[in-house]
């Protein structure tokens, strides 16, 4: 009996434990066609902590990416981050990933899309993370300036211990607004939530804006 309500207590404690954090991203991309199928962009990224009240990371990224045979693309990009702990202490991460995306063939209105990425995250003082992203996305052609759809993100350590790989997911919705060729807006909501820890869930709006060229 003594055992049952220890276990109990400690199933209570753990509950407590979970957090949940309500973030805002935002980010603004230029996008460039160097020749014909292979693009450059550069992103400016910006996100917020402690409910949006507080510039968590500052992240410019370069990323290059190529299409071919009308439904696949290949991609490869580099992101430097400088980060603010909760000890207002500055940390600073190089990330380099390299992806292949495919897109369906004509299904009528909705369009179904698969990415996979392979990343490296290097901290100073600290290990590498390496991580495998698996994304599926659905996006319904509303032949309007409006495309709403849905995303599903998985995150998995390849070198993690088994029964572990699995780290969190990311779960979402969004909207893009196509102004013209040249402009482009997207808000997202999504939650992230860990899978291998406590379950620590964040809730993140995401405002986005890319000039194509």
């Amino acid at each position: 009996m003594q055992g049952l309500a220890l276990a109990l207590m400690a199933s209570t404690s753990a509950h407590a434990e979970v957090t949940t954090e309500h973030k805002l991203w935002i980010d603004a991309t230029v996008r460039a066609e160097v020749v014909d199928a292979l693009d450059v962009s550069v992103t400016q990224h910006l996100r917020t902590a402690d409910g949006a009240s507080k510039v968590s990371q500052i992240m410019p990224e370069l990323e290059l990416s190529y299409d071919f045979l009308d439904h696949f693309a290949v991609g490869a990009g580099v992101r430097y981050a400088f980060e603010q702990n909760e000890d207002d202490e500055t940390a600073r991460t190089v990330r380099f990933h390299g992806q292949l995306g495919v897109e369906s063939p004509d299904l009528g209105p909705v369009e179904l899309g698969y990415r996979l990425r392979l990343q490296r995250e290097t901290v100073p003082a600290d290990e590498s993370k390496v991580r495998l992203r698996n994304k599926a996305d659905m996006q319904l052609d509303t032949s309007s300036p409006l495309k709403p759809g849905v995303f599903y993100e998985h995150f998995l350590d390849p070198g993690g211990d088994a029964g572990h790989k699995s780290q969190k997911y990311r779960l979402g919705a969004g909207v893009t607004f196509k102004v013209n060729a040249t402009h482009r807006l997207k808000i997202k909501l999504f939650q992230d939530k860990e899978i291998d820890g406590d379950g620590d869930k964040q809730r993140v709006v995401s405002l986005g804006y890319r000039y194509s060229f």
